[in-house]
């Protein structure tokens, strides 16, 4: 009786290692570095913001990015937007484009260890309304 009931209970696990022996792997597909290279291209580096080659300066989070063209326009017509209005702190400094995005990180990398003055946020053309 005890060989018969040891014998049940190690049946179903050996007809289990022969089921996964004999289901074939999945090969993944490598990815060639040109196609990888222009995924990264559009990576999302925040909520706001796509990678790209166009530094900005965001004056409401107070952070340099390397963004794309989408992303440095949108930052233009909201600069516009705030002169228009006639804040006192603008709302983005869309300040230089570069050839590639190794280029742009690299400044920002420069820009965020130097701390420049953030004067290009401030509104030097306000209306004082009296």
């Amino acid at each position: 009786m005890k060989a018969f009931l040891l014998l049940f209970l190690f049946l179903p696990l050996h007809a289990q290692d022969e089921i996964l022996e004999e289901t074939p792997v999945e090969k993944k597909k490598v990815v060639p570095s040109e196609e990888f290279s222009e995924k990264q291209q559009q990576w999302r580096i925040s909520w706001k913001y796509r990678r790209g080659a166009n530094l900005i300066y965001d004056c409401r989070k107070r952070h340099f990015a390397c963004v794309n063209n989408e992303n440095f326009e949108e930052c233009k017509e909201a600069r516009n937007e705030s002169f228009r209005l006639n804040r006192s702190v603008l709302s983005c400094a869309p300040l230089k484009t570069f050839e590639d995005i190794g280029t742009c990180e690299n400044q920002q990398k420069q820009l965020v260890e130097n701390a420049p003055s953030k004067k290009f946020c401030v509104n030097h053309r306000k209306k004082i309304i009296d």
